[in-house]
C-alpha cells in the first residue's frame, strides 16, 4: 500500500491521526449501537459495545495511519521488534509489586478539592467516577472460569494491543518527530490519561502512560509497553474475579493506603529502583544487537 502521507509535515500528520480516529470512532458507535439495539441484556450489550469500540477507536486507526504514513506499517508500529525475555519478565513483576504505590497515588489524587466556587464541577465530577466505577464494576463481576478469560481477552489483552498502538506506537512517534521524545512522551500520557475521563485517578494514569512511553522508546519495540499495559490491567481483573467470588477476603484497592501507606511508599521505591534496571537491560540489549 502506498504511504500518501509519508513525507508530509507535522501538522499534516497529527490533524490526520485525528481524523481517522475520529471516523473510526464513530463507526464502532455506531456498528455497537445496530448489533446492540433492543437487548435485554444489559451487561451483555455493554461488553459487545466495549469490544467493538476497543477495536474500532484503537485499533482500526492505528493501523490505517501507519499504512498511510509508511509502506512498511509492522515497522513503523514497531510490531516486527522484541525485547528478551527476562525484560518481560521483570515488567511483569514490577506492574504487580507497584500496585500498592499506585493505590497511594490514587488516594492522594482522589483527595483533591476544589474551591467553594467550583464545588459544583467536583460533585459533577465525583458522580462521573462513582458511575464510572459503578460500570466498570458490572464488565468486570463474572462467576465462572470460561467468563474470567473472555474479560481478561476484553479488559487485558484488547486495550493493552489497541490503546499502546495506539498512543505509543501512533501518536507519540508523531509527536516525536517534531517535539522530541521525551515531550512526546509526557503529552502522549498527558492524552493517554484524559481518555479514561477519570479525574480523580488522572495521576497515576499519567505516570503510568509516561512509564508505558519509555518503555517504548527503551526497548525500540511495541511489545513492551503492550505487556506492560496487559499485566496491570490482568491484575486488576484477576483481583476483582478473586474479591467478587470470595476466594479473597482483603481489598487490594487499599494496600498502600491509610494505616497501610508505608507499602505505598516501598512500593514506590522498587517501581523507581525497576525502571532504572529495565532501562538498562534494555539499553544492554539493543548493543547487542
Amino acid at each position: 500500500m502506498k504511504a500518501y502521507f509519508q513525507d508530509s509535515n507535522f501538522i499534516t500528520q497529527f490533524f490526520l491521526f485525528w481524523l481517522v480516529f475520529f471516523f473510526c470512532f464513530a463507526g464502532g458507535a455506531v456498528i455497537g449501537a445496530m448489533l446492540t439495539n433492543g437487548f435485554s441484556d444489559e451487561i451483555l450489550a455493554l461488553r459487545i459495545n466495549v469490544l467493538i469500540w476497543s477495536s474500532a477507536a484503537f485499533i482500526v486507526p492505528s493501523f490505517l495511519v501507519a499504512y498511510l504514513l509508511s509502506e512498511k506499517a509492522f515497522q513503523f508500529l514497531r510490531l516486527d521488534q522484541k525485547s528478551n525475555l527476562k525484560v518481560y519478565l521483570l515488567l511483569v513483576l514490577l506492574i504487580f509489586a507497584a500496585f500498592p504505590f499506585i493505590n497511594l497515588l490514587a488516594d492522594l489524587n482522589g483527595r483533591i478539592t476544589f474551591p467553594e466556587s467550583l464545588s459544583g464541577i467536583e460533585t459533577q465530577l465525583r458522580a462521573m467516577e462513582a458511575r464510572a466505577t459503578m460500570q466498570a464494576e458490572k464488565l468486570l463481576t463474572v462467576h465462572s472460569l470460561g467468563g474470567l478469560l473472555f474479560i481478561v481477552f476484553l479488559i487485558a489483552i484488547i486495550p493493552a494491543f489497541g490503546e499502546e498502538l495506539f498512543f505509543r506506537a501512533g501518536l507519540q512517534r508523531i509527536i516525536a518527530n517534531a517535539q522530541g521524545k521525551t515531550a512526546a512522551i509526557w503529552i502522549t500520557a498527558f492524552i493517554f490519561s484524559a481518555f479514561h475521563f477519570r479525574f480523580f485517578g488522572f495521576l497515576p494514569i499519567l505516570l503510568l502512560g509516561a512509564f508505558f512511553g519509555y518503555l517504548f522508546v527503551w526497548g525500540r519495540n511495541i511489545w513492551l509497553p503492550i505487556v506492560g499495559h496487559f499485566a496491570n490491567n490482568f491484575f486488576i481483573v484477576l483481583y476483582f474475579f478473586l474479591y467478587k467470588n470470595s476466594i479473597i477476603s482483603n481489598n487490594f484497592k487499599t494496600l498502600g493506603t491509610g494505616d497501610t501507606w508505608w507499602l505505598g511508599v516501598i512500593s514506590g521505591i522498587v517501581f523507581v529502583s525497576g525502571i532504572f534496571l529495565i532501562k538498562k537491560m534494555s539499553s544492554q540489549a539493543e548493543q547487542m544487537l
